[in-house]
């Protein structure tokens, strides 16, 4: 039997992704529900976060001062977080969502001798254990070793375009509209010891990646492209549709790994140049030929 779980970060935006899967699989036997990179919260905390969800599930447009209790919550959100607000409402529930599912918190090191005594126990109590996971961090290859590789990572842009971290907001800097779209979109793609390198099992570019408002809109619609994706990659996956070491693919030609986009360039001058890029491929794409 089949036994699965997600795994992502302890961030507002993460919170779609649970809601989606709870919604889809919360109780459903085989899901081992929502598994996070952080240490136990405070109730206090957890109350607080589920409070507020439930007051403001589905509004667009936060006050002030519910921004800054939307920062108090979770303070590393930031541009994209409160774009996907405007976009898709506040989630219904927080990522640290307590019911129906709670959640196990992992710690911060997922390549712990705590988070691998973790993983043993779950693959050791199920016979075939699938791992999903939304991340900024690269696991170690023990997490590929057992889950005999059937470990699924959600990447915002589409690979093998753009690898690496804040990858589209490093491609829209360039402000080169026709790599933009190329790599504007989701993907996602099992697992290996390379950074976003894994074969890809499904790909998705964004009809209209100018549609949206600005670099973090559309860094948003990338994540709910994502998230989407995730969640069918698993009902696949569910259904024994996946299966290393042929993964299906989706729309994407070539296979080279592209460049890879590291945290430590992404700095405020780069942050600025991919909100300006953004905004001039926008203003060309609306202007026609």
């Amino acid at each position: 039997m089949m036994a699965f779980f997600l795994l992502t970060e302890n961030t507002f935006h993460s919170g779609y992704l649970v809601n989606q899967w709870l919604d889809e699989f919360g109780t459903d036997p085989e899901f081992l529900g929502v598994t996070l990179r952080a240490d136990p919260l405070p109730e206090e905390v957890l109350a607080n976060r589920a409070s507020f969800h439930e007051r403001l599930h589905g509004r667009r447009e936060l006050s002030d001062m519910e921004q800054r209790e939307l920062l108090a919550l979770y303070p590393d959100a930031g541009d994209t977080d409160f774009a996907m607000v405007k976009l898709l409402g506040i989630p219904a529930r927080p990522v640290t969502a307590l019911d129906p599912g709670t959640a196990t918190f992992l710690g911060h090191d997922l390549n712990s001798a705590r988070a691998e005594a973790w993983l043993t126990a779950m693959s050791q109590a199920h016979e075939r254990l699938h791992g999903f996971v939304f991340l900024d961090r690269l696991l170690a290859s023990w997490w590929i070793k057992t889950t005999a590789g059937m470990l699924f990572n959600a990447h915002s842009a589409v690979l093998p375009h753009a690898r690496g971290m804040f990858a589209i907001e490093q491609v829209a800097a360039r402000a080169d509209a026709e790599y933009f779209r190329r790599a504007a979109g989701a993907t996602v793609h099992f697992v290996d010891e390379g950074v976003d390198t894994g074969p890809i099992v499904r790909a998705e570019r964004l009809d209209d990646p100018f549609a949206a408002e600005s670099i973090w809109e559309c860094k948003g619609r990338s994540f709910a492209t994502g998230f989407r994706l995730l969640t069918e990659v698993a009902r696949d996956a569910q259904a024994s549709r996946i299966a290393p070491p042929t993964p299906q693919t989706d729309g994407t030609e070539d296979r080279e790994p592209g460049p890879e986009f590291k945290r430590r360039d992404f700095a405020q001058a780069t942050k600025a140049a991919a909100e300006r890029g953004y905004l001039e491929m926008r203003r060309r794409a609306k202007a026609g030929p």
